[in-house]
């Protein structure tokens, strides 16, 4: 009895919090499936738990969570890992970024997002991927609060698709386009 109250209290606290979904990644060795396009990023986190972009479909209102490096239920940090989500055609805007709970996967708090070439609507068609750039997540503490910054970093276009090739190297046919890559 005590064991079915604590798992309904456990399910109502996680319903109320909201939960973050977060999107499989794209394994290495996947090929083009034909009908799927691709989002993905270079990413590095030091010091931090969960984060992710909040990627909502215009026309379905479907929110797909990018996270902003491989997550893992125990944070680990990681440096210049690019990563993608498969989704399907449709038009795209990045909503917000939020943290979560790595164990639990609860939201803790949703940022709005503040560039004006990331927060632009995009087209994702089947066989592309849209490189949304290079971030750099960081955690900053005081004795008084703790505060978190996406920050994106100089990225070229040839640089981005050469790190994306060789981290998904069967995608390489792939129509490829950069969101926030210098030219």
């Amino acid at each position: 009895m005590h064991k079915t109250i604590n798992l309904l209290i456990t399910i109502s606290i996680l319903t109320l919090s909201g939960c973050a979904s977060i999107e499989p990644l794209v394994d290495r060795y996947a090929e083009l499936d034909g009908v799927s396009g691709y989002i993905a990023g270079n990413f590095t986190r030091i010091n931090s738990g969960g984060f992710a972009f909040a990627i909502k479909n215009i026309n379905t209102n479907q929110e797909y969570g990018l996270s902003l490096g491989e997550d893992t239920f125990f944070p680990k940090n990681v440096e210049n890992q690019v990563i993608a989500i498969q989704v399907p055609p449709g038009r795209y805007k990045i909503d917000h970024w939020y943290t979560y709970g790595t164990l639990n996967k609860s939201k803790n708090g949703k940022f709005s997002v503040n560039n004006p070439y990331l927060a632009d609507e995009f087209d994702i068609k089947n066989n592309t991927v849209l490189f949304l750039g290079k971030f750099e997540i960081l955690t900053k503490t005081s004795s008084i609060e703790r505060t978190w910054t996406v920050k994106p970093k100089p990225l070229t276009h040839v640089k981005a698709k050469n790190d994306f090739v060789n981290s998904f190297p069967f995608l390489q046919e792939a129509q490829f386009n950069c969101l926030l890559c210098l030219y």
